[in-house]
């Protein structure tokens, strides 16, 4: 039989790699995330009756986690959610993790709050890369009408320190600067 033939349930439960003994794939039930939003007031409204439309993922912190980027229609236009990722659930600093991950018990992959940005257009389209070539990750932001939006990445502050080639909010953790394309 052919491999892309293969039914389901042809497939063994069981199969486990050689040297561990352990599933070599662990599928689980589908889990919620709750994750808080933050921004301004009407956006975050906005979000609440809203269409999912797209997903993309980007370290855009450079701490070693990807962050899931989500695109929603809403009635006025959009919304494009930053939800970080947790860097202790990928490379734990702190020595106690492995043993609690050891016990089944392991970290949330993402960082429970997502900062909520305003686009004109729904986001149908969403790409991530370093579009402006300044070292910094970005994110593209495509409408099926032809409207593109890119939210340009800038080097993750310290806490109580602006970066100076932006003019981002307090609270931006990416930094995106909206500019119309």
């Amino acid at each position: 039989m052919h491999r892309s033939q293969i039914a389901p349930s042809q497939i063994p439960a069981g199969t486990t790699a050689a040297s561990t003994g352990k599933p070599l794939v662990n599928l689980r039930n589908a889990r919620t995330m709750t994750i808080e939003p933050s921004g301004s007031p009407e956006v975050v409204r906005a979000l609440g009756s809203s269409t999912p439309t797209a997903l993309a993922v980007g370290d855009f912190d450079a701490d070693g986690a990807p962050d899931l980027v989500a695109g929603y229609r809403t009635a006025d236009g959009g919304v494009v959610t930053l939800t970080r990722g947790n860097p202790d659930a990928f490379a734990p600093t702190d020595l106690s993790l492995y043993h609690k991950a050891a016990q089944g018990q392991m970290p949330s992959t993402f960082m429970p709050t997502a900062t909520v940005y305003a686009v004109p257009e729904s986001p149908d389209f969403i790409a991530t890369g370093d579009f402006d070539r300044d070292g910094y990750r970005d994110v593209l932001v495509g409408a099926n009408g032809g409207g593109l939006y890119l939210y340009k990445g800038r080097r993750a502050r310290k806490p109580g320190r602006r970066d100076p080639r932006s003019a981002a909010r307090a609270g931006d953790c990416a930094g995106w600067n909206e500019c119309k394309g």
